[in-house]
Formats: structure tokens, C-alpha cells, sequence
């Protein structure tokens, strides 16, 4: 396109990554385990989007926790919703 300029955003910081979580999820959950929402922020690459993702994640599922999300990172199935078989 003419006149169009190509501009390189980088993430959000660790801090902010975090910051975001806790709006998403709010103070308690995220607080109750900073470290887990460091290792969730930092598998997301501080994109909001990813970050977003996740933070939907443990919303449809109360029972999901930031460190059993953080334990997904390292299994690969950060995002990967549950089969069901009803």
C-alpha cells in the first residue's frame, strides 16, 4: 500500500504480562500463585492475545489453575481444551 509503513511491536513486559493476567482473572487468582502466572506470561511471550487466550482458559474452567496451566507449558497442551466424550 501506498504510504504504508511496516512497524515492529514487541510484547508486553513480564511485569506487564502479569499485570494483565490479573485484570483478566482478577487479583486473588493471580496473586495466589505469581510464579505460575510468570511461567504462564513468559509461554505466552507477553502477547496479548495469547495472553487473553489463557486467561479465557481458566475462566470457562474455575477449576483450572494458573499452575496447572504453567504444568501444561511444559507438556505442550497450554491451550488445548479437553476432549469429551458426552
Amino acid at each position: 500500500l501506498r504510504g504504508a509503513r511496516r512497524h515492529r511491536l514487541g510484547g508486553l513486559s513480564p511485569e506487564e504480562s502479569v499485570a494483565m493476567l490479573r485484570a483478566v482473572l482478577g487479583e486473588g487468582r493471580v496473586d495466589g500463585d505469581v510464579a505460575a502466572a510468570r511461567e504462564v506470561a513468559r509461554a505466552c511471550a507477553g502477547l496479548p492475545l495469547a495472553l487473553r487466550a489463557a486467561g479465557a482458559r481458566l475462566l470457562a474452567q474455575p477449576g483450572l489453575t494458573l499452575r496447572d496451566l504453567a504444568r501444561g507449558v511444559h507438556t505442550g497442551r497450554l491451550l488445548v481444551p479437553p476432549r469429551s466424550c458426552a
